[in-house]
């Protein structure tokens, strides 16, 4: 394997990286080959605090096609790195955040719950859970999807806290 894929750039991406943010135009034997060749890449993060989960969780899956590769490279990233499912970022994300904030399809949000259910828990450095995030940004079929994981959450503003039930 190349020593040439423990170098980040400026930006501290390691190409990895730099293929998690652009999986859907990489094959499933390409992002493989990165992810054994440098596995600790997988907890390597970039200046923002991003693993390549992260990014991975940015990347825009509309399309039909477009989703199976990056579920693919979802699952990879699982296998190796589970532990990356609740790493925040910087900005105290964690990757199911970011799918939220990134209108992310339904079959991307239920792999990254189905792996590690207590994801929808999580509060993000803002204060919100993924479904407030979802809320804003994703379609109906993710609010959905969230809510039914999260059946009994508490929404707290500076006047009143909500119970929120199936």
């Amino acid at each position: 394997c190349p020593q040439s894929l423990s170098h980040a750039d400026d930006t501290g991406m390691l190409p990895l990286h730099l293929a998690a943010k652009r999986t859907t135009g990489l094959s499933e034997e390409a992002m493989r080959t990165l992810i054994d060749c440098h596995p600790k890449a997988l907890e390597t993060k970039d200046n923002f605090g991003r693993l390549p989960l992260h990014l991975l969780a940015m990347q825009q899956c509309g399309l039909r096609s477009r989703i199976r590769r990056c579920i693919a490279a979802l699952n990879m990233v699982i296998q190796y790195y589970p532990e990356a499912l609740l790493h925040p970022d910087n900005g105290g994300n964690i990757p199911l955040h970011i799918a939220c904030q990134t209108y992310q399809r339904v079959e991307f949000v239920r792999r990254l719950v189905e792996a590690c259910p207590i994801s929808v828990n999580v509060v993000s450095g803002e204060g919100k859970l993924a479904l407030f995030e979802a809320a804003s940004h994703c379609s109906l079929d993710v609010i959905d999807f969230l809510l039914k994981r999260s059946p009994e959450l508490f929404f707290r503003s500076s006047r009143y806290t909500t119970r929120v039930t199936e």
